[in-house]
């Protein structure tokens, strides 16, 4: 599945099963509302299983392990790290490259 709110990008590098333009918060949300609709709901032991995972990741290194330097650069990590602080883990926080040619 491939989503972007520029149709130029669809395909362009990769060809995409599923081509989808539009903006991500109408397109998710149409998608929520389709997979209510038919009954599709998470497999709760897959989302158990990968939650254990994740929480062994956070023990094992931290979830954002990285030098924090003496705080002239705000680095990324210190972005989504301050974002999942404020929000208080109450919100998906995405990001990417930028026109990384998909």
């Amino acid at each position: 599945i491939h989503i972007d709110i520029d149709p130029a990008s669809i395909s362009k590098t990769i060809k995409a099963d599923v081509p989808i333009v539009g903006p991500v918060e109408s397109v998710l949300t149409e998608m929520v509302a389709i997979l209510k609709e038919i009954g599709e709901t998470p497999n709760k032991e897959s989302v158990a299983s990968w939650w254990k995972q994740v929480d062994e990741w956070r023990g094992d290194r931290g979830l954002f392990p990285y030098d924090k330097g003496d705080g002239s650069i705000i680095k990324p990590q210190t972005v989504i790290e301050t974002l999942c602080e404020v929000t208080k883990g109450d919100a998906f926080v995405t990001s990417d490259v930028g026109q990384h040619q998909m």
